[in-house]
Parts: C-alpha cells; sequence; structure tokens
C-alpha cells in the first residue's frame, strides 16, 4: 500500500504540473528556496563542527529545530496550508482501514518540498554532532524521530482543527486565539530581543535558557537528544528518547484516529442552520439589484467563512502588534505607531485578490445567470468597503490617540483610506487575470492552496505596485505634512479624487475583463475541487 500511494501521489503531481503553468513555477520557486535554505544550514552546522562547543552546537540546533517543528504547525494551520492530495475523505468509498492508509499517507506526505527539506536539513545535525561516536549516533537517532515528529503533529494540528472549525462557535473562537497567537510571539520576540541589547555574554546566557526550556518540551524531547549525550547526562537523555518515542506514538495514534473518521464520515460544514431565510437586513442596506446581492452574500462571507474571519484578524492584529512592540522600548517611534494601519491597508490586496478563489465552483451560478462582470467588481467592493473602512478608521483615530499626534489625524486617514480603496480598484481588476484558487467549501480549510498558491502571490505583488505607484501622490502629500501641515487636506483631496478613479478603472475594466475571462477564472478557482 505504500508503493501504491507513493506512486498516485507522483502521478497527481505530475498531472498537475502538465495541466498548470503556475504549478511549475511554485515547484521550481519553492525548490530554489529549499535549496538556499539547505546551504545556508549545511554551512552553519560545518561552522559548529568546527567550533567543537558542545554548549553551543547544542543549544543552536536545539533552538533551530524546535522553532523549525513550530514552524511546520504553524504554516500548515495559518499560512501555506497541508498537501491534501491524498485526502482521506477521497478513500471514503473504498474498502480500506486507517492503519492501511496510514504509513502510505506518511511516506507520501514528506515527499513534498517541506518534507524532502526538513529531512535533508535535519542529517546535518549528524555532521554538527560528528565530533564523537556517542553524539553522531544520538543524531542518527533524533533525525528520524524529529521528523516524524514534525509531520504529525502539523498533521494531527490541522485534522484537529478542521474537524472542529465545522461549528461556527469553535471556528470564530479559534480564527481570534490563532491571531492573537500570531501576535503574541512577535510581541514576545521584540520584547526578548529589546532587553538583550548587543551584549554576546546576555545572548549566549539567553540561549541557555531558552534552549534548557525547549529541550523539556514536546518540540526538543528528539532534537536535544545528542546535547544531552554530549553533556553525559545519561539519566536526561534516556527520559527524552522515551518522550519523543512516545509523542510519535500517541501523534500516530491520534492522528489515524482521524483518518478513521475522515473515512466513514467525510468533512463537512456544519455552519448552517438549514433555513433559508430572505429580505434581510442586509438585502434591504445593498438593495434588490444585481450588485447588492452580491454584497450581501459576500459580506455573509466576510462574516461566515473561517478564510476571510483569518484575513480579517490578520489585518487587524498588525497595527495592534506595531504599536505594542514600540510601546514595549524605552523610545517608542510615535510616527510609525501613526501610520501603522498603512500596513493593513497596503495588505487588502492579498485578501480582495483572492474573492473570485474563496467562491469556488459557486463562480459557475454567476456565469449561468448571466451576471454583469461589473455588479460582480461593484457588489465586492461595496461589501468589503462596508466592512473595512469603518475598521480603517477605528484603527487610525486609536493609533494618533495612543501616540497623541492628533496633527497627524488627517494625513494618517487620507494615506491609510487613499490607499486602501486605490488597492481595492486595482485588486479589483487584476485579480480578473490571475484569481488563483483555494480549497473548496467544506473541505480541509488548512489544506494546499489555502493561500491561493504562486498565482495568488503574482497577483498580490502585480497589485500591491501597481498601487503604490498611483498612491504615490497620495503618500507624498501625507508625508510632507510632517514639515507643511497644510497639505494633509492636500492629501485627504488626492485619496478622495484618486480612490473614486481606481474604484471606477476597477469595476468598468475589471467588469469588462471578467465579462471575457468567465471561463478561464472558473477553470482557475475550481482547480482544487477536483
Amino acid at each position: 500500500m505504500v508503493a501504491v500511494l507513493v506512486r498516485l501521489k507522483l502521478a497527481l503531481l505530475r498531472n498537475a504540473l502538465t495541466r498548470s503553468i503556475w504549478k511549475v513555477l511554485g515547484l521550481v520557486f519553492g525548490g530554489l528556496y529549499a535549496l538556499g535554505v539547505i546551504a545556508a544550514a549545511y554551512a552553519g552546522f560545518v561552522a559548529l563542527r568546527i567550533n567543537d562547543d558542545p554548549i553551543l552546537t547544542g543549544g543552536l540546533t536545539v533552538l533551530v529545530f524546535s522553532l523549525v517543528t513550530l514552524g511546520w504547525v504553524a504554516f500548515s494551520v495559518l499560512i501555506s496550508g497541508i498537501d491534501d492530495t491524498l485526502s482521506p475523505s477521497r478513500f471514503a468509498l473504498l474498502p480500506l482501514s486507517a492503519r492501511r492508509l496510514q504509513p502510505g499517507l506518511f511516506v507520501a506526505g514528506l515527499l513534498g518540498i517541506p518534507g524532502v527539506a526538513t529531512t535533508v536539513v535535519a542529517l546535518g545535525l549528524v555532521v554538527a554532532w560528528s565530533g564523537s561516536l556517542v553524539t553522531a549516533l544520538g543524531a542518527l537517532v533524533a533525525v528520524p524521530l524529529g521528523v516524524a515528529t514534525c509531520f504529525l503533529l502539523s498533521r494531527l494540528a490541522t485534522a484537529g482543527l478542521a474537524e472542529l472549525l465545522g461549528t461556527r462557535r469553535f471556528r470564530d473562537i479559534a480564527v481570534v486565539l490563532l491571531a492573537l497567537s500570531g501576535a503574541g510571539i512577535g510581541i514576545g520576540a521584540n520584547v526578548v530581543t529589546g532587553s538583550m541589547g548587543t551584549d554576546p555574554t546576555a545572548w549566549f546566557g539567553a540561549l541557555e535558557r531558552i534552549t534548557d526550556v525547549l529541550a523539556w518540551t514536546p518540540l526538543g524531547w528528539a532534537w536535544a537528544l545528542p546535547a544531552s549525550l554530549a553533556e553525559g547526562a545519561w539519566l536526561a537523555a534516556a527520559a527524552r528518547l522515551l518522550l519523543a518515542v512516545g509523542l510519535v506514538v500517541l501523534t500516530w495514534w491520534g492522528w489515524g484516529r482521524f483518518l478513521e473518521v475522515r473515512l466513514t464520515s467525510p468533512l463537512e460544514s456544519r455552519s448552517g442552520s438549514g433555513k433559508v431565510r430572505s429580505g434581510g437586513a442586509l438585502d434591504r442596506f445593498f438593495g434588490a439589484t444585481p450588485r447588492g446581492a452580491v454584497a450581501a452574500r459576500s459580506l455573509r462571507y466576510w462574516r461566515r467563512d473561517p478564510r476571510h474571519l483569518a484575513n480579517l484578524a490578520a489585518l487587524i492584529v498588525l497595527p495592534v502588534l506595531i504599536v505594542v512592540t514600540q510601546f514595549a522600548q524605552e523610545e517608542p517611534n510615535q510616527l510609525l505607531v501613526v501610520f501603522s494601519p498603512l500596513l493593513m491597508a497596503l495588505l487588502l490586496g492579498s485578501v480582495i485578490s483572492m474573492e473570485l478563489a474563496y467562491d469556488g465552483s459557486a463562480v459557475a451560478l454567476h456565469v449561468h445567470t448571466g451576471l454583469a462582470g461589473r455588479d460582480d467588481r461593484l457588489g465586492r467592493l461595496m461589501a468589503a468597503g462596508v466592512l473595512i473602512v469603518p475598521a480603517l478608521v477605528v484603527i487610525s483615530v486609536a493609533c494618533v490617540a495612543i501616540a497623541g499626534r492628533w496633527d497627524l489625524l488627517v494625513a494618517t486617514l487620507a494615506m491609510t483610506l487613499g490607499v486602501a480603496v486605490i488597492i481595492g480598484g486595482v485588486a479589483s481588476w487584476i485579480s480578473v487575470f490571475w484569481p488563483g484558487h483555494a480549497p473548496p467549501p467544506g473541505a480541509n480549510p488548512f489544506g494546499k492552496g489555502s493561500s491561493g498558491g504562486l498565482e495568488a502571490m503574482v497577483s498580490f505583488g502585480v497589485v500591491t505596485g501597481a498601487s503604490l505607484v498611483a498612491s504615490l501622490p497620495v503618500l507624498a502629500a501625507g508625508i510632507g505634512s510632517l514639515w507643511l501641515g497644510w497639505l494633509q487636506w492636500v492629501a485627504l483631496g488626492l485619496a478622495l479624487v484618486l480612490g473614486a478613479l481606481a474604484s471606477w478603472v476597477g469595476v468598468v475594466l475589471g467588469g469588462r475583463a471578467l465579462d471575457r475571462r468567465w471561463p478561464e477564472v472558473l477553470r482557475s478557482v475550481t482547480a482544487l475541487d477536483a
């Protein structure tokens, strides 16, 4: 069964590459990035071997590989998603048990770029600890345990959260908690680095304390094994070996339980009540028009879809993270606090560009009903504006109040809202050509493609670059108001004019392009539905 699933995984990869140039480019760029990471990692391993300091080697290897393990979980859940080409639900109709499938899914899952890169880099642990036979053997034992821990923890986390996110209440709470966790990590890292300063002794002492803690956590049990042997702590090494093996066994069992559930009960969303309501407040607010219907539906998606909720939480957390980290320092940068909402506006393009992809096969409804592209573009912009613009205003006023720079309120609002509206208009046009793709509704929300893939990254890069060029007059006037206060009113006027122009261009040109490209868009956004 292992060989069959591996061949199936390779066949699916080959077929996907032949159908999509974006997947080829993604594989190439991902492979080049992985090669760069591997080369840098092995240069570090060789340097540690030459230095031959067991304390330094143990501290750095435990810290780095613990972060790698945490990264597997965090990136699978929050950013790139897991490779779901061999989803267990695809085998639900076959007479196969989870016990038979699990080894094959494990091996096939490690065949992707993250799995191969992690395994190759982990083997460098043997290079770093090759100073003695005992530590080298300990590293050889630690590598498979550590790699298995990375993979199994990530699969257990994504499987568990995907199951729980089927309920509306937990889905909303989970998104907020994940966003707060990311903010907490960023704030903690900033506070630690700020308190350490540039004293090498302080850094070395902090490294020892941190690794002592990590070595007794699930993240570091396996990776700390050779360090314990190097110190001659045989009892600690035996305890960590038992804990690491026990963790692998426990996560293997937990993942197997989720596989059994997915084989007998494919993942389904349980957010609906089964009742269809019409004539709600949103429908009355936007009006009984095609664009109004699109706006009302899009706004409901912003409230109910975990992908939209995660994006919204990330946008709001970023300014909060900047403000907190600045005031954690002795001399906070007030201008950075005041203009931090601008970062929220800049990242808005990644959200609006994915609107079509999040609809998936439901885009066919727009095609079948003959919806005009202009109504689709305008309706989605209306929904985003109703939700995002008030949030930007509140956050901008709050940041100005916290920094005590009320003289910059108009400039902050002008730059933030101007850039946001311009990006919204540009994204409404550009995203028609690169809509990206996402897991279909009801599937694992953390599956591969949840962030849109390379196509969405290209779309975001083009949208942001073009929007920055179009926003230069607003940004120049806003920054100039730091010296000439009256320029903030110029910035506000430019924001209104350029924002209206960008919105018009996005709706008109994006609508025309969408009318011509409905089949191509539908094919792109449903690429993962099959």
